[in-house]
């Protein structure tokens, strides 16, 4: 990629029906790690090969528990996933030149690959993200619409990953200022139009305001009007993922479109970007929640947030492998985590070390008064869970 960050937006599934792919075998045999969900096949160095698993088996649970309502549960078989060092053998097995990661299937021979760019490894966990999405729909959900589909792998692609799970919902500035002057100038599609869309024309005409709509179709379906939509949502997806038509499908269970582009135009208008903190800032606190939770394993006390958040900075929360073992976490997170807490600090959040009789928790509250709370759950000496009141 030249050290340039590649546009995740032609890849996928303009190469999702390829008449042919080549075999990864017969390029080179990577090492193979078995995780829960997948057969993780990579090159990468050890410890970037252990986050890799752990992100991609947070990330299985998140496509689970987002899509509950209409999937079909979790597969009977792990998912194959192909993680390169380098673009040349990503090429070389068949991924497509200007892309950095896709999902592409000939009949019963499917496979996930992406490879690491480097200076851009948060990029390249978006774009792993999104092509795992489709894996994930085309083997546990069914065939989707290209709207759908693409929609909610951007969703999830836009996930932030904390350790322990992840965020969804996340809202990019940069997207929203993007969303914003294409509907001010009229460049979306009309919905009735985006819904007829087939896979062959979507392919045909690859552009960034298809994935933005579909995201924001997708997102508004999913948040806008107090929740409304969710339910009909879920039926609409179930429905179309088991084989109905979407027109008949989206009749049956939104009725008409009428009104659905003025409800969306207007959702986005006045849409506060202060509400895409709310999120983030959580993201924050679930990742320092799990290395308090870390902490605390490794039996240390701290009387206050300031002494947890130096520990933390200083290294005093060990990873070494041979000491957490499962419960081990990648040190580009803590980096991250610590340079988000300084952001969200000097805007005005405070954070706060609380002991309940059991363990220690954290309380976030935010510049207009929300308060979070922060605790976690163990399961046979592993963090399982991160919970937020």
């Amino acid at each position: 990629m030249s050290g340039k960050r590649s546009s995740r937006w032609p890849v996928l599934l303009a190469v999702l029906f390829l008449v042919g792919f080549v075999s990864v075998g017969a390029q080179r045999q990577l090492p193979r790690h078995e995780t829960r969900y997948y057969y993780l096949h990579t090159d990468l160095e050890v410890d970037q090969a252990r986050a890799a698993a752990i992100r991609m088996t947070k990330m299985a649970e998140e496509y689970f528990r987002r899509t509950k309502d209409f999937g079909r549960g979790q597969p009977d078989r792990r998912f194959d996933f192909y993680l390169f060092s380098n673009q040349a053998d990503y090429n070389a097995a068949g991924g497509p030149p200007g892309s950095a990661g896709v999902y592409m299937r000939r009949g019963n021979d499917a496979r996930l690959m992406a490879f690491m760019i480097p200076g851009h490894e948060a990029e390249s966990w978006k774009t792993v993200q999104h092509e795992g999405f489709h894996q994930f729909a085309d083997v546990s959900i069914g065939r989707l619409p290209p709207w759908v589909n693409e929609g909610l792998a951007e969703y999830f692609g836009e996930s932030i990953f904390t350790g322990d799970g992840y965020v969804s919902g996340i809202v990019d500035p940069r997207r929203l200022e993007r969303i914003r002057r294409t509907m001010e100038e009229n460049r979306f599609i009309r919905v009735e139009d985006l819904m007829d869309m087939t896979q062959r024309e979507w392919n045909a005409r690859l552009k960034h305001e298809n994935y933005d709509q579909g995201w924001a179709m997708v997102h508004f379906l999913a948040h806008g009007d107090g929740g409304r939509y969710q339910r009909p949502l879920a039926d609409f997806i179930d429905r179309v993922g088991r084989g109905q038509d979407q027109v008949n499908a989206w009749g049956a269970t939104f009725g008409s479109t009428d009104g659905m582009a003025d409800a969306l135009n207007k959702f986005w208008a006045g849409y506060d970007p202060a509400d895409a903190d709310h999120l983030r800032a959580e993201a924050t606190l679930r990742t320092l929640t799990s290395y308090l939770a870390r902490a605390v394993l490794q039996g240390k006390q701290y009387d206050n947030f300031d002494a947890f958040l130096e520990g933390l900075r200083d290294g005093d929360i060990s990873m070494d492998v041979n000491v957490v073992g499962e419960n081990w976490l990648p040190d580009d997170l803590r980096l991250r985590v610590l340079h988000n807490t300084d952001g969200w600090l000097a805007a005005g959040y405070a954070f706060e070390i609380v002991s309940d009789p059991r363990r220690l928790q954290l309380r976030m509250t935010e510049p207009d008064g929300t308060v979070k709370l922060a605790g976690y759950k163990l399961r046979r000496g592993l963090v399982s869970e991160v919970v937020v009141q």
